[in-house]
């Protein structure tokens, strides 16, 4: 679920995050048109990923934030 606040900003409720945050981030700012980002909320579902993952996610982040 994206909201986009008053000011334009967005904020993404991400209830189940198998398809990977970042695609949902890509999606949200194709759709939106926006990158402007400003909270993701909710079940990341990346606990048990393993390092490698959470290094790609987290450099990945990086550049879409």
């Amino acid at each position: 679920m994206v909201y986009q606040l008053a000011d334009g900003s967005i904020v993404i409720l991400a209830g189940c995050c198998h398809s990977g945050i970042v695609n949902i981030v890509a999606k949200t700012e194709e759709l939106t048109d926006s990158s402007n980002i400003v909270g993701i909320v909710g079940g990341l579902h990346i606990r048990d990923a393993s390092h490698n993952r959470l290094s790609r996610t987290v450099q990945e982040s990086h550049s879409i934030c």
